[in-house]
């Protein structure tokens, strides 16, 4: 029999009625399994609602008041959740499935400071939270990203962790930096902590403090102090990399004469959690901040660099590389965004005493598209060009198992995204534009103008610079990729017969690649040529052993199976499409998308067996 594990959910309130009623009300909508201990802060009128009741007198502030809840708490977990929250459904069942690998987890949230926010949210959140909250988990199922600061909002606590690093520490109180305390002693102590990107619970924001009119910067800063005396800045950066990084990350004194080096604009969001992650491998961090950065972007940069630096943008990413570059004391340096993380760092101790002066590194892009790129190379390389600038390096060795994943969606905020949308669409096609008439054998100009092109829908305009590409491109695994894009912009455009060319002559480059084959497939199945259609998917399954510079599709076998039942389908053959559904169902991870693969193999059964 199933152990039922019992939850504590503990909320303070302070005199927010019209806030906690509703927070009750959408705990016993969508909860099961929990007792909620309600602390009453000095509130008037007093809390006269569901559950246990601690009252006070007067406003003890937050970490003496949850401490007295979680003392009378009986779970096995113990939530603490703020009065302006509205939990959605199957919350506390989606973190206490990631409490069976984490022993701290957070949700995500429309508005807080730190990575647990979301961008994207409807402006009438608050009317469809169900709908919404079911979107993310489907888009994040079992996603959690390891982070060494959860904000107590709504956080999930293993009662063990309690009996082991003790309460929240009280001279915190009234409120802040608690959290943050309470995270590193947990994480000091062997704990893992995490957020979890499939749990959304809404949150009205800052009622507390702005409510009882508290001073709240000046209460922030003396804070703060008391923070840092309480840790200093090298066991912090220990404790946060112990966390993001793992116990295996190789200490920094043993770390090779390597510089992070960084050039950001507005990245408060993602910084940290990048510095975090290449912090065990290098000697220096170098941190140049854009001079128009307005969010706490500097102040972050000053937490963890060794050196920062201001900089006045000049729409040109060579002279901040450049600029960033002077002065670095380590021998080689490896290049990040701010919204990036390091995410495999093997030793490449002996790598770094080949000949090579710059390394191509794996990057995963967030669209599953994965290529290599020069992101660690010997100090003193210049960079050339405004746009997609060229490193003057001599002699390129690959290091692909290093990794570094690219991750807007979680790494920066949803403005300073819109904004360098905004400013790419707008400066590419006139930079690299102008380079390309200065020189139309600048292969390097039209690749790029040919990919931007395509990723704003403009597919003419991009088969346009493809064009002028193969002119002049000798590279053969480049030239697959372009005539693999080909490919798909002419798919788009309806014109199969020119995109089977293209396909054709990607082969020609690099045979036997199996997206090659899927992209066969695709066009074929356009067609309505299903026999052709699935002898290819079919072909897809195949590994790769040529070139694979460029991935431009991640692997998705659920994918191609469905496609694969779709033409057994079309075909009539309907069991054999019920089997190839149910294969689908077998090998994707999404849990609706399993669900709606496995009723349609049912059905393709039922019509064989009516056939």
């Amino acid at each position: 029999m199933k152990k039922i594990i019992k939850t504590s959910i503990v909320i303070l309130t302070c005199g927010k009625n019209k806030y906690i009623r509703k927070c009750v009300d959408s705990i016993k909508r969508n909860t099961k399994n929990f007792e909620i201990i309600v602390v009453d802060n000095g509130s008037d009128p007093k809390y006269q609602g569901y559950g246990t009741v601690i009252r006070n007198d007067e406003n003890l502030g937050f970490p003496k008041g949850v401490n007295q809840g979680i003392k009378r708490a009986t779970g096995e977990i113990i939530v603490l959740l703020n009065d302006d929250t509205l939990v959605t459904p199957n919350w506390l069942d989606h973190l206490s499935e990631h409490l069976k690998t984490y022993d701290i987890v957070g949700p995500v949230t429309n508005s807080i400071s730190g990575p647990q926010m979301l961008d994207s949210v409807p402006d009438d959140l608050t009317l469809k939270l169900s709908s919404f909250s079911q979107s993310i988990y489907s888009e994040n199922r079992k996603k959690v990203d390891p982070f060494h600061r959860l904000v107590f909002y709504c956080v999930a606590i293993k009662r063990e962790v309690i009996d082991k690093i003790g309460l929240l520490d009280e001279q915190f109180s009234p409120g802040n930096f608690e959290d943050d305390d309470f995270c590193l002693r947990a994480i000091e102590a062997g704990f893992k902590l995490g957020i979890a990107r499939d749990t959304f619970i809404y949150h009205y924001g800052s009622a507390t403090f702005n409510e009882d009119n508290i001073k709240y910067q000046k209460l922030l800063e003396t804070n703060k102090i008391k923070f840092e005396n309480k840790w200093s800045k090298k066991k912090y950066h220990e404790l946060a990399v112990k966390c993001v990084g793992g116990a295996e990350c190789v200490p920094n004194k043993n770390a090779n004469d390597l510089a992070l080096v960084m050039v950001v604009k507005n990245e408060a969001k993602g910084l940290e959690r990048a510095i975090l992650s290449a912090r065990p491998y290098v000697k220096e961090i170098v941190i140049v901040v854009d001079d128009a950065s307005n969010d706490g972007t500097y102040k972050i940069a000053e937490k963890h660099a060794d050196v920062v630096k201001n900089y006045k943008w000049k729409n040109d990413f060579s002279d901040a590389r450049n600029f960033a570059h002077a002065g670095v004391k380590s021998k080689w340096i490896m290049f990040l965004d701010g919204h990036e993380i390091l995410e495999e760092m093997p030793d490449i101790s002996q790598d770094l005493k080949s000949e090579a002066d710059g390394f191509l590194i794996t990057v995963k892009m967030e669209n599953g598209v994965v290529f290599r790129a020069l992101r660690i190379y010997k100090n003193g390389i210049q960079f050339d060009g405004e746009y997609h600038e060229l490193a003057q390096s001599k002699k390129v060795a690959a290091l692909s198992q290093v990794v570094i994943k690219h991750d807007r969606l979680c790494g920066q905020e949803m403005s300073a995204m819109l904004e360098r949308t905004e400013q790419r669409n707008s400066e590419i096609p006139k930079v690299l534009g102008a380079q390309l008439k200065r020189d139309p054998k600048n292969t390097r100009a039209s690749f790029h103008l040919a990919m931007h092109a395509q990723a704003v829908g403009d597919f003419k305009g991009a088969l346009k610079y493809q064009s002028l590409y193969f002119r002049y491109a000798k590279k053969k695994g480049d030239r697959w990729f372009v005539y693999f894009n080909r490919a798909i912009c002419l798919l788009a455009l309806g014109r199969l017969f020119r995109a089977y060319w293209a396909i054709s002559m990607a082969d020609r480059e690099i045979p036997d690649r199996w997206e090659s084959a899927k992209m066969k497939g695709l066009i074929f199945y356009q067609k309505g040529w299903y026999q052709n259609a699935l002898e290819n998917f079919i072909g897809s399954f195949k590994v790769n052993t040529g070139d694979v510079s460029f991935k431009p599709w991640p692997r998705d076998e659920g994918g191609t199976w469905n496609l694969i039942g779709e033409c057994f389908f079309h075909q009539k053959f309907y069991f054999k499409a019920g089997v190839a559904f149910a294969r689908a169902s077998e090998s994707t991870k999404d849990k609706m998308m399993k669900d709606v693969l496995k009723k349609r193999s049912e059905l393709m059964h039922k019509m064989a067996g009516a056939k």
